[in-house]
């Protein structure tokens, strides 16, 4: 009874592991986790026998396990983390925040002339936007550098806040926004001093994004 006992509180701990920790992936979707952790379950499967026998008679049974140190590191390989769920919880809670202020300052009637040339978000940027070879007028020009201070508080609180989680993805991924930051700035004042069109300028935008998106999953990647 003490060996069953035994392996009961083995399987109670496991489960309450599982119950309160959840994989993440910067950027990854449902289906890419499903897909992914299918793949892992079939690498990590290993074969177990085992019989019992007493004074009573015995039995023997035969089948396959999920070796788990296996699992992990073929999820850690495909660039998941194992994380505590409720501080992963409170960490998303604060970059919705975050990510609330900035869709504040897209709601912002004053800076609407400036998202008809090029969408508040780089993701939503269209074809057109792109295709604008007109330059930034006088009156958008008094309108671009307000519009920068908020944007920059809010992108300054994020990755202030990023700096202070001690997964250290977090803080590659900052390093590198900040190395790039002067990549943004340009594009901004080239804009302003009327060096490039609209259209140049969204398609800046767009480039950048694609950049730290790639940056952000190799950021995430385990070093060793």
């Amino acid at each position: 009874m003490k060996q069953y006992y035994i392996v009961f509180i083995l399987l109670f701990l496991l489960a309450g592991c599982a119950h309160n920790n959840v994989w993440v992936k910067l950027g990854a979707s449902t289906n890419e986790f499903n897909v992914d952790k299918y793949d892992c379950l079939q690498q990590s499967q290993q074969q177990s026998s085992g019989a019992f026998v007493n004074q009573y008679g015995g039995f023997a049974n035969s089948g396959s396990i999920t070796n788990v140190g296996l699992f992990n590191s073929c999820m850690n390989a495909k660039g998941w983390s194992l994380q505590d769920k409720k501080a992963d919880e409170q960490k998303q809670d604060t970059l919705k925040k975050v990510n609330e202020k900035y869709k504040a300052i897209c709601a912002k009637p004053e800076y609407a002339e400036l998202f008809v040339k090029s969408s508040c978000f780089a993701k939503d940027i269209t074809f057109e936007q792109i295709a604008d070879n007109t330059k930034i007028t006088p009156e958008q020009k008094t309108i671009l550098p307000k519009y920068r201070i908020e944007v920059d508080a809010v992108i300054k609180e994020q990755r202030e806040y990023l700096r202070t989680l001690t997964d250290p993805g977090h803080i590659r991924l900052v390093d590198y926004l900040d190395s790039t930051q002067s990549e943004v700035d340009k594009y901004n004042l080239d804009l302003l001093n009327g060096i490039i069109t609209w259209g140049e300028y969204s398609q800046r935008r767009k480039d950048k994004l694609a950049k730290d998106m790639s940056e952000a999953r190799k950021s995430f990647q385990p070093t060793h």
